[in-house]
C-alpha cells in the first residue's frame, strides 16, 4: 500500500519545512496530507505549495540572486489558459533584454529555444547548484520526494 509511505513523506515534509522556516511559531500546527484522498483541485494546489517551499529552500541556500526561482501566472499568446511559470533570475532577465534589444532594432536570440541556448553556462551552474544543494541538505532532497508522489498521484488521476 503506497498511501502509508506517502503519508509518513507528508510528516516529514511539513518537520523539514518547519525546521528550516525561522518565522514558524510554537502555535503552528503540523498538517498531515494523505495524498491518496486528494481531490485533482487539491493535489494541484498541493502540488504549487510544495514548489513553493521548494523555491523557497532553494533561493534561500543558492548564493547568487541569479539563480533565484520566482514564479508568475501568465497566458500565453494565443490561449486563455493562464499557466504557472517559475523561472531563474538570470533567464527572466536575458529575456527583457532581447526584447529591449528587439524594440531598438539590435540582432537578438528571439526564440526561447535559441535564447535558452545562449545562457548554456547560466544554466549549467543552475543545475550543479541544485544537484549540490539536493546532496547537502536533507529537507530540500524530501522536499523533492514528496513534490514527485504528489505530481505521480496527479498523473494517475489524469491519466498522463
Amino acid at each position: 500500500m503506497k498511501i502509508l509511505p506517502l503519508l509518513i513523506a507528508n510528516v516529514l515534509l511539513c518537520t523539514a519545512i518547519s525546521a528550516q522556516d525561522q518565522d514558524q511559531t510554537d502555535s503552528d500546527i503540523e498538517e498531515i496530507i494523505i495524498i491518496g484522498e486528494l481531490s485533482r483541485t487539491a493535489l494541484k494546489a498541493q502540488i504549487v505549495a510544495v514548489e513553493n517551499d521548494f523555491y523557497r529552500l532553494f533561493n534561500a541556500n543558492n548564493n547568487s540572486d541569479e539563480l533565484d526561482i520566482s514564479c508568475r501566472i501568465e497566458t500565453p499568446t494565443g490561449t486563455h489558459f493562464p499557466q504557472r511559470v517559475c523561472e531563474p533570475a538570470f533567464l527572466v532577465k536575458a529575456r527583457q533584454r532581447n526584447i529591449n534589444d528587439w524594440l531598438v532594432g539590435i540582432d537578438v536570440h528571439f526564440t526561447p529555444t535559441l535564447l535558452q541556448a545562449s545562457l548554456s553556462a547560466e544554466f549549467v551552474e543552475l543545475n550543479a547548484t541544485y544537484g549540490k544543494l539536493l546532496l547537502e541538505n536533507e529537507s530540500v532532497a524530501e522536499v523533492i520526494r514528496i513534490l514527485t508522489a504528489l505530481r505521480n498521484r496527479l498523473a494517475v488521476i489524469t491519466g498522463r
